[in-house]
C-alpha cells in the first residue's frame, strides 16, 4: 500500500511540477462504481513537496474518502426504504441554512453598533448580579527583574511603597532596566492573568495579594524575581467595576438588539402577508 502511495504522490508531484493536468478518468481508488480522480487529490499537494511528505496526507484522504463511501453503501443496504427517505430533512435543513444566512446579512446591514457610556452603565446598574465573580479584581503593577541587576535591591526594597515619589522613581528605574515591567494599563486583572503571564501558580498569587497587597517569587533557576504589587483590590464576591466588564456589556447589548430586530423582521413580514393577502388561512366549516 505504501508503495502505492508514493507511486501516487510521485504522479501527482510531476502533474504539478510540469503544468500537466492529467485527464479526469485517472483513478487513484475505487470502491465499486465510485471512483476517486487524480484531479480529487492534485490539490492537496503544496508545490515542491516531496513524494515521501505528502504520502501520509494522501493515504489520509483516501482513507476517508473510502470511508464515506464505505458507511453510505452500508447505509443503504441495511436501512429501510423510510429510514432513506430524507427529502423532508433535506428541505428543512436547506429552509433552515437559507433563514440563517438571511437573517445574519440583514442583522449585520441594520444592526446600529454604536453604545454610549450611558447606555453601557443603563446595562451595569441594572444587572449588578451578573457582574460578581467568585475571584478578586486587582490593579497591579509587576516587576520581572533579574537577581544580578544592580537595581535588584532597590525594587526590592521599594517595589509596594506607597510613596508616589519612591514609586516615580521606581518606575522610570524599571522601565529602563527591568526585564519586564508590566501595569496591564492600568485595568483591572484577576490574578489568574497575571500568573499566566509570569509563569506562576494563580492559587499562591491570590493568596498572598489578599493577604498583604504583594507576592515575591523567584524563578526555579534563581535568575530572576518577579514582585507583584496590588494598588487596590477588590476582594472575590463584592460588585467589579464597569470598566471590567466593557466588552460583556457591549456583547449583551449587542446581542438583544440583533434579538430585537430579528423579532421586529419577522413580526412586519407576518403582518405584511396578512395585509397583502399573501398569507390566507383556511378554515374547515
Amino acid at each position: 500500500m505504501k508503495r502505492t502511495v508514493l507511486f501516487i504522490i510521485a504522479a501527482l508531484t510531476l502533474v504539478s511540477s510540469c503544468q500537466y493536468i492529467r485527464p479526469s478518468d485517472k483513478i487513484i481508488a475505487r470502491i465499486g462504481t465510485r471512483f476517486l480522480y487524480y484531479n480529487d487529490v492534485v490539490s492537496l499537494l503544496p508545490e515542491g513537496i516531496s513524494p515521501e511528505d505528502s504520502a501520509a496526507k494522501v493515504q489520509q484522504y483516501i482513507d476517508s474518502w473510502a470511508l464515506a463511501q464505505l458507511v453510505e453503501l452500508k447505509a443503504k443496504e441495511q436501512l429501510s426504504k423510510e429510514e432513506m427517505d430524507i427529502k423532508e430533512e433535506v428541505e428543512e435543513y436547506s429552509r433552515s441554512l437559507i433563514n440563517f444566512r438571511f437573517e445574519k446579512s440583514y442583522v449585520e446591514s441594520h444592526l446600529d453598533t454604536t453604545i454610549t457610556e450611558a447606555e453601557k452603565q443603563e446595562y451595569f446598574d441594572t444587572h449588578t448580579q451578573s457582574f460578581t465573580y467568585p475571584y478578586a479584581l486587582y490593579r497591579v503593577k509587576v516587576i520581572t527583574i533579574s537577581t544580578h541587576s544592580p537595581y535588584y535591591d532597590l525594587v526590592k526594597k521599594n517595589f509596594n511603597s506607597k510613596d508616589p515619589d519612591l514609586q516615580e522613581e521606581l518606575e522610570i528605574t524599571c522601565r529602563s532596566y527591568a526585564e519586564k515591567y508590566e501595569t496591564y494599563s492600568n485595568d483591572w486583572v484577576a490574578a489568574s492573568t497575571i500568573a499566566k503571564d509570569c509563569s506562576f501558580e494563580a492559587e499562591l498569587c491570590e493568596a498572598a495579594l489578599l493577604k498583604s497587597g504583594f507576592y515575591v517569587k523567584e524563578d526555579q533557576e534563581g535568575e530572576k524575581t518577579y514582585f507583584v504589587y496590588a494598588q487596590e483590590v477588590i476582594a472575590p464576591g463584592k460588585l467589579s467595576p464597569i470598566e471590567y466588564n466593557d466588552k460583556r456589556i457591549k456583547d449583551a447589548i449587542l446581542s438583544k438588539r440583533k434579538q430585537d430586530l430579528l423579532k421586529t423582521l419577522k413580526e412586519d413580514l407576518l403582518n405584511e402577508a396578512y395585509q397583502n393577502n399573501k398569507l390566507k388561512i383556511y378554515t374547515n366549516d
